[in-house]
């Protein structure tokens, strides 16, 4: 079948469009993809397929939390899409994340395309924690309450439904009664082929490995609790060796330095975005990994791909409890589940797990051999393989 996906961001990079493309190219299929750019408009190749890239004003970007009450963003994207639809034949549209289904929607009697939506997340649960959606003007003109409906009403007219977790599809069952055979689950499981070819850099991998260094690596929101493993890491100075990392970045990222400042913090470094090319090394000598993400729908319903990073280079779990990642660091025994948001349990943990380092060897096993055998993404391949034949 021919596919044309859409996303509303430059791409790469995007691990998990780039996993689907490739797995999707592998069963046969072509596929070609229509993304923004902050530079002229243009179409390049992409691995035997196209990227037709579409210049979008900053502004017009910043509009898309409005797009439910101000029409620019769709039109935007209705005026390029129409355009690629009207010159080329295509079979499915696939559409990466919420806010673009609405214009595949519209489009799809007119050109006789089946329409999939793909969610990455749970777009208007984690608006609410956006930090300039809290504050004047935002706050007042942009609704979420539209988007939980536009999310409920078009979730049930799209062709196909991708989430990521069982207990996202759950959700979407109960809550918005979407049919449980149109809901396929693709993970954000660990590309094996990808990580076992990252070139491990010796000199960051020995200096971690000196320490008994405990790494996050991802979005720095304070919804992932970073702000809890800074405040936890403070009281954990009477362990010289001891040596928290924080990689990423988030529109909060000041928040955290402040705080660092204020509790005169040694033993915490915000290293500030990377590529994962060059975070794995850091990854690969550290002892821990933490995902200590707060309680709300969508952190519940969804695997943040960093835990399978960690288990993949062989490091201990500590997790919150959010029932998703729970639920597979019990099963496979490879870490440990604190309840979300308590900074003592979360201590406690880092502290079981540097004091027993037969417990923490056992875990990083444990977790590595999970993944080479189910939670990567030769597996989850498969299920996006087995929902294109159901269209076939």
């Amino acid at each position: 079948m021919r596919i044309l996906m859409l996303l509303e961001k430059d791409f790469p990079p995007d691990g998990r469009v780039e996993n689907e493309i490739q797995a999707l190219r592998k069963a046969g299929h072509s596929i070609d993809l229509l993304c923004i750019t902050s530079m002229s408009s243009h179409i390049e190749e992409y691995l035997e397929g196209k990227i037709f890239r579409s210049h979008l004003s900053t502004i017009n970007y910043k509009l898309s939390a409005l797009a439910l009450d101000l029409p620019f963003y769709f039109k935007f994207w209705k005026k390029h899409l129409k355009r690629i639809l009207s010159e080329n034949k295509y079979d499915i549209l696939h559409v990466h994340d919420l806010p673009l289904v609405e214009v595949a929607l519209r489009l799809k009697k007119k050109f006789n395309i089946r329409v999939i939506a793909d969610y990455h997340e749970n777009r208007p649960e984690i608006m609410g924690y956006y930090p300039y959606l809290k504050t004047f003007p935002a706050k007042y003109i942009i609704s979420l309450k539209k988007w939980h409906s536009y999310q409920e009403k078009v979730s049930s007219l799209v062709d196909r439904l991708i989430l990521v977790t069982p207990e996202a599809k759950d959700h979407y069952v109960k809550q918005y009664k979407v049919p449980s055979d149109n809901i396929y689950v693709v993970p954000n499981y660990a590309n094996i082929d990808h990580l076992s070819a990252i070139h491990i850099r010796k000199e960051i991998a020995k200096s971690v490995s000196n320490k008994f260094c405990i790494v996050y690596f991802g979005d720095t929101g304070i919804r992932r609790g970073t702000l809890d493993l800074i405040r936890v890491a403070s009281s954990l100075t009477d362990y010289p060796d001891m040596n928290f990392i924080i990689i990423g970045h988030s529109t909060e990222q000041k928040m955290l330095e402040k705080t660092i400042q204020k509790l005169n913090v040694s033993n915490v470094e915000l290293t500030g975005f990377m590529p994962f090319e060059i975070a794995s090394s850091y990854l690969y000598g550290s002892k821990i990994g933490l995902c200590p993400f707060h309680r709300n729908i969508h952190h519940d319903t969804t695997y943040a791909n960093k835990m399978f990073q960690y288990m993949y280079y062989g490091l201990p779990v500590i997790a919150s409890n959010c029932p998703s990642q729970q639920a597979i660091i019990e099963k496979e025994k490879c870490g440990i589940v604190f309840e979300a948001g308590n900074r003592e349990a979360l201590k406690t943990s880092i502290l079981e797990l540097y004091h027993d380092t037969a417990k923490r060897q056992k875990m990083g096993k444990a977790g590595n051999e999970s993944v080479i055998k189910k939670y990567n993404w030769q597996n989850a391949g498969d299920e996006i393989k087995r929902l294109y034949n159901s269209l076939s």
